[in-house]
């Protein structure tokens, strides 16, 4: 069976990331394989999203979903929606989940704790973060943001959307990250690519 990176169009700058004692951690797209001087004048922004869309053919498609209880609340409303109307069609309603890494911040609140709870259990790629961590761009630049993710060996770039107006924040990590609206966020989080508008960097 072809693997995703066996049959890309970018094969050829696919680079491995040696361990300093032999083997691998994983693969990545080397924008500097590319060997195209004009690289090395990119923003490191661009180069990040970039190399997001090389491994997926796409305009740009995060590697995670930020959401605060106002709007995380209803985001898992409507997946267990969806769950009852897979099931009410006589589909599995196990197949409706997140396809991206969904994190969610929340106060305190006795219902919501207990339905986000819920959540967090009935959905895959879902990490629900306690009441008194901390406010929502905090926990996301001390806790959640990572600097590469590792999904099936491939290792790209950390970028999130959020529906918190700070979310821009984890841009001091070094990690893309902006805010979207609700409806936005939702299409991520199920696999939807996040169309952005780029200017020819050359």
């Amino acid at each position: 069976m072809a693997t995703i990176a066996s049959e890309h169009a970018f094969k050829e700058i696919l680079t491995s990331l040696p361990k300093p004692g032999g083997g691998e951690f994983g693969k990545f797209y080397s924008l500097p394989a590319l060997n195209d001087p004009r690289i090395d004048r990119l923003p490191y922004s661009i180069r990040i999203l970039s190399e997001s869309a090389i491994p997926s053919e796409i305009p740009f498609k995060p590697a995670r979903v930020l959401l605060q209880d106002f709007t995380g609340v209803p985001a898992v409303v409507d997946l267990a929606c969806m769950r009852d109307a897979m099931k009410n069609l006589g589909s599995d309603p196990q197949k409706s989940n997140p396809l991206l890494n969904m994190e969610l911040e929340f106060q305190r609140n006795k219902e919501r704790f207990a339905f986000l709870k819920w959540g967090s259990s009935a959905f895959h790629n879902m990490l629900v973060v306690p009441p008194g961590s901390g406010i929502v761009h905090q926990v996301n630049l001390e806790y959640l943001g990572r600097a590469v993710f590792n999904t099936d060996g491939i290792l790209y770039p950390d970028s999130v959307v959020g529906t918190d107006s700070h979310t821009t924040l984890i841009d001091g990590l070094g990690v893309a990250g902006w805010g979207v609206g609700g409806i936005k966020a939702e299409a991520a989080m199920l696999g939807q690519v996040e169309y952005i508008t780029l200017f020819s960097p050359f």
